[in-house]
């Protein structure tokens, strides 16, 4: 279960996180005007040195670069997932940052090996600040991830508390307004024609006319 902070220090989930992109952007921006105005610079006064590994610094400058404007896309999309309270804003630098930590985590460990293989002990200053920038970043993870969450579940119930009550399904509802059924036309017919009358033969001896004397009695 990962540790869900409910405030950043002294202030809220949603200040602490608006402050984290204000300082990843402000970073981003000046990682991009150190890197263009005091390194970049140099590339042309060493371009004449055949050594690859001066190349390689200066491309992994640019790739540097490159990472810095794409941070500030990321932290610009926070910023306005923040404001406007969408939490999909807000993932890609959930993302970026969780990637980044992964990846100083492994170089600090894959340094630690190189370190023990080659029998070189790790610049104590080097441990410190890859420690610190590590519990750095994975606070403002905890702290944007949370706000995260508290943003997605909040929209989440005024969703559920603003959706109309079911209505009934539509068969229930025709059911209900139908008016009521009549009788089939057979009973219909049957219940409203008059009482049949009773055939000759039915009727009673009583009711029959006296039979005349025979002539021979008269």
């Amino acid at each position: 279960m990962v540790w869900r902070p409910s405030s950043c220090c002294c202030f809220t989930l949603k200040t602490g996180s608006t402050i984290i992109a204000c300082i990843a952007m402000k970073w981003s921006i000046l990682q991009i005007v150190y890197i263009s105005f005091t390194l970049l610079p140099l590339e042309k006064r060493l371009s004449q040195d055949s050594d690859p590994s001066i190349t390689n610094i200066f491309t992994a400058m640019k790739v540097v670069i490159g990472i810095a404007v794409f941070r500030i896309i990321i932290s610009m999309m926070l910023l306005c997932g923040i404001w406007k309270n969408k939490p999909a804003f807000m993932v890609p630098y959930l993302v970026m940052t969780l990637v980044e930590n992964i990846l100083i985590t492994v170089f600090f460990v894959l340094l630690v090996i190189f370190s023990l293989t080659r029998r070189h002990g790790i610049d104590p200053l080097t441990s410190l600040l890859l420690a610190v920038i590590v519990f750095l970043m994975t606070s403002c993870l905890l702290v944007v991830r949370a706000y995260y969450l508290q943003v997605k579940e909040s929209a989440a119930g005024l969703h559920a508390t603003e959706a109309p009550s079911a209505m009934a399904p539509p068969t229930m509802v025709s059911l209900a307004m139908a008016p009521p059924a009549m009788a089939p036309p057979a009973m219909v017919s049957l219940a409203m024609a008059p009482p049949a009358m009773a055939p000759p033969a039915m009727v009673p001896p009583t009711m029959a006319p006296s039979a005349m004397a025979p002539l021979d009695m008269v």
